[in-house]
């Protein structure tokens, strides 16, 4: 069967920012959270460089649901940037972009993301 002898990782939904902030501090406008989901995206590809520092695949499949996957459609090309030898394929099954969302913007820009402008 397809992805019988795959590796997978499983990164939990926990910062309440469809994995896209960059916050470093709480915001205490917006209840104290960080926000700060692409930093743990970055930081799970860190220490997945330190605990397998020979990891190189060759085809990658990201995908997720409703928060999940807007993760997923943020972070195909990071994914693929951490890994150039590597097909990366993005299959979010839900991810949604709310109008008052405007994080590409902000993660591009490399700037905290707000919740809402």
């Amino acid at each position: 069967p397809h992805f019988h002898d795959w590796n997978k990782l499983f990164v939990p939904y926990c910062s309440a920012d469809m994995h896209s902030g960059t916050r470093l501090t709480p915001s205490h406008a917006l209840g104290g959270g960080y926000f700060a989901g692409h930093n743990l995206i970055n930081a799970t590809l860190a220490q997945l460089r330190r605990s397998l520092p020979a990891l190189a695949p060759s085809l990658v499949l990201l995908s997720g649901s409703s928060a999940g996957g807007i993760g997923v459609l943020l972070h195909a090309d990071y994914f693929a940037a951490a890994w150039p030898a590597a097909t990366v394929k993005a299959a979010p099954a839900a991810g949604f972009f709310y109008p008052a969302v405007s994080s590409e913007r902000d993660f591009i820009n490399g700037d905290a993301t707000p919740a809402r402008r």
